[in-house]
């Protein structure tokens, strides 16, 4: 939440966008490919991705990349980066599938891709998030081809960043959108990305990207290299396929709008397109939603969506770049933050937004009882200084004509007072240094409810819930909580004995978890 600036990093099919934004100012470069490559074998291969314009020579790409991103100026090397690659790259898919227990989704999902994909599941890595509806489970799937990925990760790894994500650069322009408020997740938009000849469909559902297809417009580099009138037909055309095709897939679910991201403004294609879609056509210049008037300003939209990942999130947690193998969605490291909100989402089915203001107010509140502890400590320090001071001003006198039972009758009254003292001092430190260290100690699946102490008892009290797939091993993980607290020294210094008051199975938010409650008597 109070980390360094997060940098987004778009390979382009035609060039490299690199953003990091910081309040209302932006730093910012586009570099575009080479274009005078040739292959030796004078094979002519599509230069739609930055491997095929460097004909997969990836010394080539390294040294490109590295001068782009010493011309930005900005310092890679301290940033989080958020990587975007062309969609074209990847298998985006969206389906639905019956309601079934949390712990089968990942062999429910293995079993229903095959559906949907030309390869098999053990040529390709792949994420997906779920959202759990009344009567149904939506799935969004990604994957890609692990020989691709493979490339992306061998560039990313010569650079020396740390790359906290990658993920499809459409996702990285719906976040953009949805911040600029120019869609919601409340509605079902048609988005069409128009540039230089070529252009994407995609459908957006409450915020979520229900379908998306690369379209031709034309032939040449520019769009007008064809007149307005087959533009018009064949971009109608395909929005016709896409919206019949998602309304056959979702049944009952219908379109709102459409938005035509464009830096032409054509009065003649947005006519054309009221008139022959009979819905609402919004054009939005790329200018705008990048903030700076730029010629590939919808490039650096991409990017600047990126760099907000982890600073403003949304409901697309996709990262591709998190596993080398085919595993069900896992949390991702990018930040403290990004973690226990994706975590806490997926397991119990709570909004974001909710779990960010719940997390900040958390910190907030450690924050301000350790101000109030140090506020209460320093009467105290103050007192003992005192006492200190005065005995030994009473001490440096003539002691001789003391009687003995006075000295000794003296000596124990200072005794007392500083035991006093030192024992209320040592009481109110102790249980904040014992939270101290309670975050490293916590295992993974462990959710604290409730932290008690009891002064009259003497004894801190744990309620919290545990969520695991497996029921036997959920229960385990109380019992791991307490071997770690018995482990560490600075927390384990004064406590007496911790018992287990309660432990039992329920079902919360429709998850059966394990909730338990731990009782910690401390030494006086």
């Amino acid at each position: 939440m109070f980390g360094k600036n997060t940098v987004g990093i778009f390979l382009g099919p035609q060039g490299l966008s690199i953003v990091e934004a910081a309040g209302k100012t932006k730093d910012y470069l586009y570099k575009p490919y080479p274009k005078d490559i040739t292959s030796p074998a004078g094979v002519i291969a599509p230069k739609d991705n930055i491997f095929n314009v460097f004909l997969d020579n990836e010394i080539e790409i390294i040294a490109f990349l590295q001068r782009s991103i010493r011309e930005s100026r900005i310092n890679l090397e301290k940033r989080t980066v958020v990587v975007c690659v062309p969609s074209r790259d990847l298998i985006v898919r969206f389906f639905e599938i019956p309601p079934i227990p949390r712990k089968d989704i990942a062999a429910s999902i293995s079993f229903e891709i095959k559906k949907y994909i030309p390869f098999r599941t053990e040529e390709i890595t792949y994420d997906y998030q779920t959202n759990s509806q009344k009567n149904i489970i939506e799935v969004l799937f990604v994957g890609i081809k692990n020989e691709d990925l493979g490339k992306y990760n061998s560039v990313i790894s010569q650079l020396k960043i740390n790359v906290s994500a990658i993920e499809p650069s459409q996702f990285s322009l719906f976040r953009l959108l949805m911040i600029k408020k120019i869609i919601t997740k409340k509605e079902a938009v048609v988005v069409v990305e128009i540039e230089r000849g070529e252009g994407a469909i995609s459908i957006v559902d409450n915020g979520i990207p229900c379908f998306s297809r690369d379209i031709k417009i034309s032939t040449g580099s520019q769009s007008s290299d064809v007149d307005i009138e087959t533009v018009s037909f064949r971009i109608i055309n395909e929005i016709r396929v896409s919206i019949d095709y998602f309304r056959r897939q979702f049944l009952k679910k219908g379109i709102d709008r459409i938005i035509i991201l464009s830096k032409e403004e054509s009065k003649e294609l947005i006519n054309a397109f009221n008139k022959e879609l009979d819905m609402p056509v919004q054009r939005q210049n790329p200018d705008d939603i990048f903030g700076i008037k730029e010629e590939h300003s919808l490039n650096l939209a991409k990017a600047l969506g990126a760099s907000f990942r982890i600073s403003k999130p949304s409901s697309l947690t996709i990262n591709l770049g998190k596993r080398q193998k085919i595993t069900a969605a896992t949390l991702s490291l990018s930040s403290s933050q990004q973690m226990i909100s994706e975590a806490l989402e997926q397991i119990l089915d709570i909004p974001k937004v909710t779990i960010i203001k719940v997390t900040s107010f958390v910190l907030v509140a450690l924050l301000a009882i350790f101000i109030l502890a140090n506020f209460r400590i320093n009467p105290f320090r103050q007192k003992l200084n005192s006492i200190s001071r005065e005995a030994k001003a009473t001490l440096t006198g003539d002691l001789k004509g003391l009687e003995t039972e006075t000295l000794k009758s003296f000596k124990n009254d200072f005794k007392d007072k500083l035991s006093i003292y030192k024992n209320t001092f040592t009481k109110d430190i102790l249980i904040s240094k014992k939270l101290e260290v309670l975050p490293e100690l916590i295992p993974e699946g462990i959710w604290l409810e409730e932290i008690y102490f009891d002064r009259a008892k003497k004894s801190l009290y744990f309620r919290g819930l545990v969520y695991r797939e497996d029921d036997r091993e959920a229960a385990n993980v109380p019992y791991d909580f307490i071997s770690n607290l018995k482990k560490s020294p600075l927390f384990y210094d004064k406590v007496i004995n911790i018992t287990v008051r309660s432990l039992k199975s329920v079902i919360q938010n429709n998850y059966k978890v394990i909730k338990f409650e731990l009782d910690i008597k401390l030494r006086t």
